[in-house]
């Protein structure tokens, strides 16, 4: 070795400052984006706290809810929040198709909402969109308002939106897809005017919670709404109070448990479950206790003004549409004539025969019963009193039926029963949904509100029912012991005065009628077959009791 190999360091220790050489670099060029990087953050952060970004946050956000919901759009204020991506948005009116000086068709005093960004790995899932990177963390909304108006021809004021939706994904996939962790709805407003009805509602004071469970790919919601204030026709105000457990899939419908109360005592709860929402399947139970003048109010039927009803009713789906449950005879008053089709040997496929089953074949199946105390009813040509009592009921969509009813009157005596209406439905005319506006209007409203979801429109399809034939109706009943002064009570005007006799109603009746209403009178037959027999009680005030007896047989034909 020479001197000047001794003074070389060999290859090893010269590629040592190369090295590190290299390491500097590449720790400079890292330390250089990460600074780059952390001055960019922290510029669009504090640009975003900036009063021109709020501007244009804020401008961008009305031309898009217009777009979305055709309406006019004001918005008092916005913040963003980077840090939380979070938006804040204060005074939000959305204006329709409603007159000056009216409610605005959506407003909120205040809007919170947050996001929370999904892992890389998310896209896996089945989300769509936005949707595959995203979860809304937090929807809140103080002093939501809603006010929709329903007019005399099935239009309303809830604008158009500008953009068309192609989406096929339904309502609830959308909503899902979200996976919102926490929706809240407080201090909340919702209006109603149905012009056609006419109709008015007020809902104030009421919250929605709505929680998303993961485990189950369901949303969790709670609607609490202390004060339900409604107007049916010339009826007085109606107050309310409504409490709603419940959980929402992508093809079920779960109400827990409702509870409503009503006037001065009603309550009621019930509960349902709805599952392949495309061909459901369902049931329903409801049970509770109705005084009989909020029945009136709340329906706009009048003359139900005393008493109250206990009920216990449950339903549920079956395998046969109920179209197919209907029978096509023909009307009785016209069933053995020589000309009627229906019997004619030519004709032999004119009745459809449904497939024997022991319960439930018809569509569907409500069946429970009602309990009176103490019901009173009044209109200008009846009143009823003091009428305790109750019955069955079993409902399908060929027959309406009443069993066992039992009724027993104030001053002494009972009526005791059953009552069948065949193809009951045959009183709708076809075309009836399509006529009422109400009915029209709400299927807008569903499809307008799937629209701005990006969804696909629920309520698509004709709104005409299945057409059915004519009504049959048949009563039997037996009076029992019913005097002569109460028949006169119930049927004659205030100033009926007594007219002294001393006899009581003994025996069955049987009524039978059918067609449209228009064909009630032409249609009807009463058969009946009384006997007359003093009770031998003295009536305070009376001025003589004059004991009657007697057989009466009675046949009625309409004409």
């Amino acid at each position: 070795m020479t001197l000047m190999d001794a003074q070389t360091p060999p290859p090893e220790e010269r590629r040592k400052p190369q090295r590190n050489n290299g390491l500097r670099l590449l720790a400079w060029i890292v330390a250089s984006v990460l600074t780059l990087l952390i001055v960019l953050l922290a510029g669009v952060s504090y640009y975003t706290t900036t009063q021109d970004f709020q501007n244009r946050i804020r401008a961008t956000l009305i031309n898009t809810l217009g777009d979305a919901t055709g309406g006019r759009v004001e918005l008092s204020h916005i913040i963003f929040s980077l840090r939380h991506l979070g938006v804040e948005a204060d005074g939000l009116v959305i204006h329709g198709l409603e007159g000056p000086g009216e409610a605005p068709y959506l407003a909120a005093d205040r809007i919170l909402v947050r996001i929370t960004l999904k892992s890389l790995f998310s896209h896996a899932t089945d989300s769509k969109g936005a949707m595959k990177y995203i979860t809304l963390s937090l929807l809140h909304v103080d002093r939501p308002q809603i006010h929709l108006i329903i007019n005399k021809d099935g239009t309303t004021n809830q604008p158009t939106p500008k953009t068309k939706s192609d989406s096929n994904e339904p309502v609830l996939d959308t909503l899902l897809d979200l996976q919102a962790s926490k929706v809240e709805l407080a201090d909340g407003i919702a209006l109603l005017n149905d012009k056609a009805i006419p109709f008015d509602m007020a809902a104030r004071d009421f919250g929605v919670n709505v929680r998303y469970i993961r485990k189950l790919d369901h949303y969790g919601i709670d609607i609490g709404l202390n004060d339900l204030r409604t107007r049916m026709m010339a009826m007085p105000e109606a107050q309310s109070r409504l409490q709603l457990n419940a959980e929402i899939g992508r093809d079920l419908i779960s109400v827990k448990n409702l509870s409503f109360d009503t006037g001065k005592t009603s309550h009621l709860d019930a509960n349902a479950h709805v599952e392949h929402l495309s061909d459901p399947v369902w049931n329903v139970s409801v049970k509770g206790s109705v005084e009989v003048p909020q029945i009136s109010v709340l329906s706009g039927f009048p003359g139900l003004d005393a008493g109250t009803v206990d009920l216990d009713l449950a339903g549920h789906s079956c395998t046969v549409a109920p179209q197919a449950a209907q029978q096509k005879k023909a009307p009785f008053w016209r069933r053995n004539r020589k000309d009627n089709p229906t019997t004619s040997k030519e004709s032999p496929n004119s009745t459809k025969v449904l497939q024997p089953a022991p319960e439930c074949e018809k569509g569907y199946l409500l069946a429970g019963n009602a309990k009176l105390h103490s019901v009173g009813y009044r209109d200008e040509h009846v009143n009823v009193v003091g009428v305790n009592g109750g019955a069955s009921l079993r409902v399908t969509p060929a027959d309406l039926v009443f069993n066992a009813i039992a009724l027993n009157l104030p001053a002494g005596g009972a009526l005791a029963g059953d009552m069948r209406i065949h193809n009951w439905l045959g009183e709708v005319p076809e075309d009836a949904p399509a006529k009422a506006a109400t009915v029209v209007a709400g299927q807008k409203t569903i499809n307008t509100t799937a629209q701005l979801a990006q969804s696909k429109q629920p309520a698509q399809g004709s709104l005409k029912v299945p057409q059915v034939v004519t009504a049959h109706a048949y009563i039997d009943a037996r009076l029992t012991n019913i005097s002569l002064r109460t028949i006169n009570e119930i049927t004659e005007p205030k100033s009926y005065t007594d007219m002294g006799f001393d006899t009581a109603v003994n025996g069955p009746v049987h009524v039978e009628w059918g067609g449209t209403t228009a064909d009630a009178a032409t249609s009807m037959m009463v058969n009946a077959d009384f006997k007359l027999a003093p009770q031998g009680i003295k009536r305070r005030g009376a001025l003589q009791d004059v004991p009657v007896n007697g057989n009466v047989k009675a046949t009625y034909r309409g004409s």
